[in-house]
């Protein structure tokens, strides 16, 4: 994941979030447990009602294997 993640991405995702704010309340939404990957959702509430789900693939070390946003994101 860390090799995708390049400082032109980072800074591009970095930008999209800054307009959400600080999140309120995060609260995982769905999980689905495989033999080779776990899949998390994760809802964030941010000020005004805004919310934003955005799943998240964990390896079996529990390191980030990939982050989905949704398609109206950027």
């Amino acid at each position: 994941m860390n090799e995708l993640l390049d400082p032109a991405s980072l800074a591009s995702i970095k930008a999209s979030l800054a307009s959400y704010g600080t999140p309120s309340v995060i609260t995982s939404a769905f999980e689905q447990i495989t033999p080779t990957y776990k899949l998390v959702d994760y809802r964030f509430e941010f000020a005004g009602a805004r919310t934003l789900k955005i799943r998240f693939s964990f390896d079996p070390d529990g390191k980030i294997g990939g982050l989905f946003f949704p398609k109206n994101f950027h």
